[in-house]
């Protein structure tokens, strides 16, 4: 199985004697681990990414805490075994992290960067660069750490990692080496001063917007239920149920009067066209039918076969 390392920590006064409360940390290491998911998914790994807590990872003065990232993939570890590892997606992954040769340093300290700024412009250049301009500064970095910034599951991810330092005396998060356990310097520090910047910004909503109608057609349907008062009926089409609003007057007024006598497995024929809209960030779809052009009863008798004989003449 193909494994890399990660390392995080938590820092301040009230973690001289490495401790935290668990209410705090847990959520916090399992967003991490919802994080890799999910950056795995936005670099579309095929295999699963498990982050794994290592035994001998916690370390005092502060919450020092190893991390395992292990790929367990059949085809990763075949690429693994031909001595192509930089493919397995964990070279990606663990440098987006914040553990690599990224341009910025990896998404948190590409948001550290931001700050919480409107995004003016984004430019796309050569090299799988991207240009980013925040307020007055232009930020360089890599098409797949934008690609994570911008994912809304990413970005709430990383809201739950840095909530601990909403706690008294938590000052720091932090990204440290994860190869030398006596290495305490930070590769990355968020202080709990910056913790307004690490939100995740909502999620930009669709416009309500009406379609234009479909072309109108004509079909058999089925009846499954009728409703004598103004609302939808329920019509089979052959293949699956749809609910029609029956706009023919001419019809419903004849239904009103009793004309027709329903029963199982009577048809329409029909004239209709759909209407799709969104509202509210929500797709609805509309079955207007315009014209019953007919009502198909069910044969209620059996259908007798008479046979027509011809008298021959005798010569």
């Amino acid at each position: 199985m193909n494994k890399a390392k990660a390392r995080i920590a938590y820092v301040g006064g009230a973690l001289d004697n490495g401790s935290i409360d668990v209410r705090d940390l847990a959520p916090a290491l399992i967003a991490f681990s919802d994080l890799v998911e999910n950056i795995n998914s936005c670099l579309n790994g095929k295999g699963k990414i498990r982050v794994l807590l290592n035994q001998d990872s916690m370390q005092r003065g502060s919450i020092d805490v190893t991390l395992y990232l292990e790929s367990s993939s059949i085809l990763e570890s075949a690429k693994l075994f031909m001595g192509f590892a930089e493919e397995t997606g964990l070279k990606d992954l663990i440098e987006i992290l914040g553990w690599g040769g990224t341009l910025t340093g990896g998404i948190f300290a590409l948001i550290k960067l931001v700050k919480g700024r409107k995004i003016k412009n984004i430019e796309h250049k050569p090299d799988n660069k991207v240009e980013i301009t925040a307020g007055d500064d232009v930020i360089v970095t890599d098409e797949k750490t934008l690609k994570v910034y911008l994912d809304v599951n990413c970005r709430l991810n990383i809201e739950k990692i840095i909530r601990p330092l909403q706690n008294e005396g938590v000052d720091a998060f932090e990204l440290r080496n994860p190869t030398d356990k006596q290495d305490f310097n930070p590769i990355v520090s968020i202080q709990d001063s910056e913790m307004e910047n690490f939100k995740a910004p909502a999620v930009k909503e669709i416009d309500d917007e009406t379609f234009a109608p479909t072309p109108e057609i004509e079909i058999v349907t089925e009846i499954v239920t009728i409703n004598f008062v103004e609302g939808k009926w329920k019509l089979n089409d052959g293949t699956h149920n749809i609910w029609v609003t029956i706009q023919d007057e001419d019809f419903k007024k004849r239904v009103a009067q009793r004309e027709f006598g329903f029963a199982k497995g009577d048809m329409l024929k029909i004239r209709y066209h759909v209407e799709q809209a969104i509202k509210g960030g929500k797709l609805t779809t509309e079955y207007i039918v315009s014209k019953v052009l007919e009502v198909i009863e069910k044969p209620q008798q059996i259908e007798l076969d008479f046979e027509t004989q011809t008298e021959s003449k005798d010569e």
